[in-house]
C-alpha cells in the first residue's frame, strides 16, 4: 500500500512540472511583441494610393482588427486624417495585407503623406514605422533605356505641367549634380543636358526630379528615366600612319579601362572591338594603303571623312653598313624605325631574289640580314617585307665567294706573322687552317690583308687554308686555294751580355720560342720570363760557379743551343 501511494505522489509531482513547465511556454509566447512593417505604396495617383503592411513576428493573440492610419506630415508634426480597417484577418508571418485607398479630396501636390500599418488585439495595438509618400503626374511617356552622349541634350516626351519654379533634376542621385533643362511643347516635351564628364561608356545615369515640399524642409525624389552613356570617337588628328605606329583613339565617354561589350571601331567593313591604340598590325583583312575609320557605339555606326593612310618607309632612308661580303654572312641595315614599318619582326627578307632571314635588333634602328649560302657573285639589293609594308634599298650588296692571291713568305717560325692578301672583309672573321687540323683566328684586317699569328706547331712543311663560318650554322666556308709553307725548329739567335759578372740576368734572343720549353744554363734548370715575343729574360742561378756554360733549352722537338758560350767571373 505504502508503494503504491508512493507511486501516485511521484506521478502527481511528473505531472505538476510538465503542467508547470506547459503554462510557462503559453505566457513567453503571449508577451512576445508582434511586429508589423509598412512597405512602400504602389499606384499613388490623385486621389488614390494602395498601401502595403505585413506581419513580420506574430505571436497567439487574437486578432481584432487590421488596417492603415492616413496622415498628413507637416513642419509642426503630423495630422491624421483617416484610420482605414480592412477588418478581422488570421494572418501569419509574411502575408501582406493590400489596402486601396480613394480620398474625396484630391491629395495637395506639395505635401507630404505618411501611413503606418497596425494590428489590434485584445492584449495590444501595434502600429509599423510611417511610409511616406507623395502625390505628382509628372512622368515620361516612353520609360525605354535611351543611349546618349555625354553633354548631350536628350528629348524626353511626357507629362510635365506640374513642374514648379522650385523643382529641380539631379544626376544618378547627385544631389551636387543639378542638370540644365528646359520645358517644350506645353510642358509635353524634357529637354535635358547631360554632364559633359565624369562618366564612361555603358555607365547608366538616372535623371531624378527633386521636389521641394513644405518649404524646403523636405526633398522628395523621383527617378524620371535611366540613361546609358555611349562614347562619341573624335577623328585623329593625322591621318598618315606606319604598320606598327599606334593610332591613339581619343574621344569622350571613352571606356576606363579600353575595353566596352558593344563598342566596336569600324575599319572598311569591318568591326574589331574597341581598343585605345589601333595598330594596322591588328587588322586582319586589310587591303590598299588606306581604309576608312569609324565606330558603332551601340546607337550610331559612324565613319570619319578622311581615310585613313598606310605610311611607306622610304627607301631613300635605306642605308646598309657594308656593302661586301660572302654568302651566309650577316650584313646591317639601318636609316628607318623597323619598329614602326614592320612590326616586331620582318616576314619576308629577299637579297636579289633569294629569300633571305634576320631580324629587327633591339633598339628597332637596325635590322641584321643573313645573305643566302647560294648566291652567285653580284650585286644585289635588299628588299624587306612585313605586314603591309614594303622596301627595296637603293643601294646594292655585293656578294662575294672568298678568295686569296698571295703570303708575305713561305717559310716561318712559330709566332711569326703570315700575312694574306685576297678579299678579306673587316665585317667577317677568317680562320687559317693547317694540315692536322690546328687552326688559328685572324688577329688583324685591314685593305684586303689578314694577319695571322703562326701558331706552336712542331717544325715541318703544312698546307694551310683559309675560311670563315657561316652565321647560323656555324659552317666553314673555305677559299679554293692552297698554299704549302714551312715552320722551321725554333733558334737561339744570342744572347748578352756574354760575361756575366755582377748581373743577376741575361737577355736570350730567338726565334719560335715558348712558355712551354724550359731553359738551361749548363746543366741547370733556369727561371725565364717573357720580354716579347721573342726575347726571354733568364735568372743565373744562384752560388753558379765561375766558368763558361752552354745557354740551352728543351723544346718539344729536340735540344736547340747558343752558339756563344756564357761565361760566369
Amino acid at each position: 500500500m505504502k508503494r503504491t501511494i508512493r507511486h501516485i505522489q511521484i506521478a502527481v509531482s511528473i505531472i505538476a512540472a510538465l503542467s508547470a513547465c506547459k503554462k510557462t511556454e503559453e505566457v513567453v509566447v503571449i508577451n512576445t511583441p508582434m511586429t508589423v512593417v509598412a512597405m512602400a505604396p504602389s499606384e499613388v495617383k490623385d486621389s488614390q494610393v494602395t498601401m502595403h503592411g505585413e506581419i513580420t513576428t506574430s505571436n497567439k493573440e487574437e486578432i481584432l482588427d487590421v488596417g492603415f492610419i492616413l496622415s498628413e506630415t507637416k513642419q509642426s508634426g503630423s495630422t491624421i486624417l483617416q484610420e482605414i480597417s480592412a477588418g478581422k484577418q488570421k494572418l501569419i508571418n509574411g502575408k501582406t495585407v493590400d489596402l486601396t485607398l480613394t480620398v474625396k479630396e484630391p491629395f495637395d501636390l506639395d505635401l507630404i503623406y505618411q501611413y503606418v500599418f497596425y494590428v489590434k488585439t485584445a492584449k495590444g495595438f501595434y502600429k509599423s514605422q510611417p511610409v511616406r509618400f507623395n502625390v505628382d503626374n509628372i512622368n515620361v511617356t516612353d520609360n525605354k533605356l535611351v543611349l546618349a552622349y555625354l553633354g548631350e541634350t536628350v528629348l524626353f516626351k511626357g507629362n510635365f505641367k506640374q513642374f514648379k519654379e522650385n523643382y529641380y533634376l539631379i544626376a544618378d542621385g547627385n544631389t551636387e549634380q543639378r542638370l540644365a533643362f528646359t520645358l517644350k511643347d506645353n510642358k509635353t516635351t524634357l529637354a535635358v543636358t547631360l554632364p559633359k564628364s565624369g562618366y564612361y561608356h555603358g555607365n547608366k545615369l538616372a535623371i531624378t526630379l527633386q521636389k521641394p515640399l513644405n518649404g524646403r524642409e523636405y526633398v522628395s525624389s523621383k527617378q524620371l528615366i535611366e540613361t546609358k552613356i555611349v562614347a562619341k570617337i573624335t577623328e585623329p588628328s593625322k591621318n598618315s600612319f606606319a604598320f606598327n605606329e599606334g593610332i591613339q583613339i581619343n574621344g569622350i565617354g571613352l571606356p576606363q579601362y579600353g575595353y566596352a561589350d558593344d563598342l566596336f571601331l569600324l575599319i572598311d567593313d569591318q568591326r574589331i572591338p574597341f581598343t585605345n591604340n589601333l595598330f594596322f598590325r591588328q587588322i586582319a583583312k586589310l587591303k590598299g594603303e588606306s581604309f576608312r575609320l569609324g565606330y558603332a557605339n551601340g546607337r550610331d555606326s559612324i565613319y570619319f571623312d578622311k581615310e585613313i593612310l598606310l605610311e611607306q618607309p622610304s627607301a631613300d632612308n635605306i642605308t646598309l653598313a657594308t656593302t661586301l661580303t660572302h654568302p651566309d654572312c650577316m650584313i646591317e641595315a639601318t636609316g628607318i624605325d623597323f619598329y614602326k614599318y614592320f612590326g616586331d619582326e620582318i616576314s619576308k627578307i629577299l637579297v636579289g631574289n633569294s629569300a633571305a632571314t634576320g631580324f629587327i635588333g633591339n633598339n628597332g634602328n637596325s635590322t641584321y640580314l643573313t645573305i643566302p649560302n647560294n648566291l652567285q657573285d653580284g650585286k644585289y639589293a635588299v628588299t624587306l617585307t612585313s605586314g603591309l609594308s614594303t622596301v627595296t634599298s637603293k643601294q646594292k650588296v655585293e656578294v662575294k665567294r672568298l678568295h686569296w692571291d698571295a703570303i708575305n713568305q713561305n717559310i716561318f717560325f712559330s709566332g711569326d706573322t703570315a700575312q694574306l692578301t685576297g678579299n678579306f672583309y673587316n665585317t667577317v672573321g677568317y680562320n687559317l687552317e693547317f694540315s692536322g687540323g690546328n687552326a688559328v683566328y685572324n688577329s688583324e684586317l685591314k685593305n684586303n690583308l689578314v694577319s695571322f699569328k703562326i701558331p706552336q706547331l712542331r717544325p715541318g712543311q703544312y698546307k694551310i687554308k683559309t675560311y670563315y663560318h657561316g652565321y647560323y650554322d656555324s659552317k666553314k666556308y673555305y677559299a679554293p686555294e692552297e698554299k704549302t709553307i714551312e715552320i722551321k725548329m725554333p733558334i737561339i739567335s744570342d744572347f748578352s751580355p756574354h760575361t756575366i759578372t755582377s748581373e743577376y740576368a741575361i737577355i736570350l734572343e730567338g726565334k719560335g720560342l715558348s712558355n712551354e720549353f724550359k731553359f738551361y744554363i749548363g746543366g741547370q734548370e733556369v727561371y725565364a720570363y717573357t720580354l716579347n715575343e721573342n726575347e726571354r729574360i733568364i735568372n743565373i742561378p744562384q752560388g753558379i760557379k765561375p766558368g763558361k756554360y752552354k745557354v740551352w733549352m728543351d723544346t718539344n722537338y729536340g735540344k736547340v743551343e747558343a752558339k756563344t758560350l756564357l761565361e760566369i767571373q
